[in-house]
């Protein structure tokens, strides 16, 4: 967490005009990232930062239904989400559909970002087959029913709806951004560059480099303020990630006994 007083935000995202620079104070700003699917990880930063908060006080493990999910978020405060919330772990559908409703709801307040696992389109398209056991588990738990009612093809099911547009992959990614300077502080590639981090700085990182190999960084331009730059990358992620194409990719061997179970659900 980064306290301050009279932060000036630059932000580009998904609102209004292209990419215009917003201008707002803030007191606050709450920051994670990296929590690649663990429900235990981000409720724990919840719990944690003064000015976030579940809105039903209860064991988060217990937590399925959409209203289980929603997030307070103090009227001070800013939230910015890193990136790299992942698909892979035990609380993904849950993670991604916090940070979607908490983002529908203060849009201007909280900034989600694509971390470099999501500027990599092949972990968002790939062979989920391996996932397919730690998806049932989460899907049991959210329909409050034991492991062996969810038949294969709902958890293949699951993975292929959330690549869909509406879907939790589909809308957080659309709803993300590349970075965003908060007062002297610079949040991009699922890092924190702060202390008046120049925009040579940022680039001078593996990260970046990274970021260009992927084509999801602006080409170099000397003449490129940070300002510039953040409107650039923010511009060109959002129309890379519009342009990705996703398809789940499965390779599921059954023998015949599974077969036969998924028959009889």
């Amino acid at each position: 967490m980064i306290g301050g007083k009279d932060l000036g935000i630059e932000h580009v995202g998904i609102f209004s005009g292209n990419c215009v620079a917003n201008e707002t104070e803030g007191q606050l700003v709450a920051y994670v990232g990296d929590v690649e699917g663990r429900w235990e990880t981000f409720c724990e930063f919840v719990d944690n930062t003064a000015g976030l908060r579940f809105r039903l006080d209860m064991d988060h493990e217990k937590r399925r239904s959409q209203q289980d999910l929603d997030l307070d978020l103090e009227g001070d405060w800013q939230f910015v989400f890193g990136g790299d919330a992942s698909i892979q772990g035990n609380g993904s559908l849950r993670i991604l559909n916090t940070l979607i409703r908490v983002k529908r709801q203060w849009p201007e307040r909280v900034h989600l970002l694509l971390g470099m696992e999501d500027l990599d389109i092949s972990n968002w398209v790939m062979d989920f087959s391996g996932l397919m056991e730690i998806r049932r588990e989460e899907l049991a738990h959210i329909k409050g029913v034991g492991v062996q009612n969810i038949a294969n093809k709902d958890v293949t099911k699951s993975f292929e709806d959330n690549l869909k547009p509406g879907g939790h992959v589909s809308e957080y990614l659309r709803t993300s951004q590349m970075a965003i300077k908060i007062g002297e502080t610079i949040f991009a590639y699922s890092e924190v560059y702060a202390d008046g981090c120049s925009l040579d700085d940022l680039k001078k990182g593996s990260r970046h480099s990274n970021a260009i190999r992927l084509g999801m960084a602006p080409p170099d331009n000397p003449a490129d303020d940070l300002k510039a730059w953040l409107r650039k990358a923010n511009k060109l992620g959002r129309r890379q990630v519009r342009g990705w194409k996703y398809k789940a990719d499965f390779i599921v061997r059954q023998d015949k006994q599974t077969d036969e179970d998924d028959d009889e659900n």
